[in-house]
């Protein structure tokens, strides 16, 4: 996949994503590097795979790994949406009796 197939349009600069991604300590298993944060190059070739799998799916609407997730936008099934994980939401725990 190249920037020539799909217009990337990205709100934050993956320079400024992959400082993120050091400043929080957050690593990734990078092919070919090992344990480390990710690069900009190393977020837009993760990007690009996850689109790739939305694509090729006739029914997921998303795909993920890690902190990084690309949507299906369910407006305009033609494009896509790039999301960064923060952080989870559990439900309430339930008390013992």
């Amino acid at each position: 996949m190249s920037e020539a197939e799909y217009e990337f349009d990205w709100e934050m600069p993956l320079g400024l994503t992959a400082g993120i991604f050091v400043a929080l300590d957050w690593k990734y298993d990078i092919p070919g590097v090992g344990i480390g944060h990710p690069n900009a190059e190393v977020i837009q070739a993760v990007v690009e795979g996850l689109l790739e799998a939305v694509i090729g799916s006739e029914e997921g609407s998303f795909a993920t790994i890690g902190r990084i997730m690309v949507l299906r936008d369910p407006e305009t099934p033609s494009s896509y949406d790039f999301y960064l994980k923060l952080g989870h939401v559990y439900p309430p725990l339930e008390e013992a009796a």
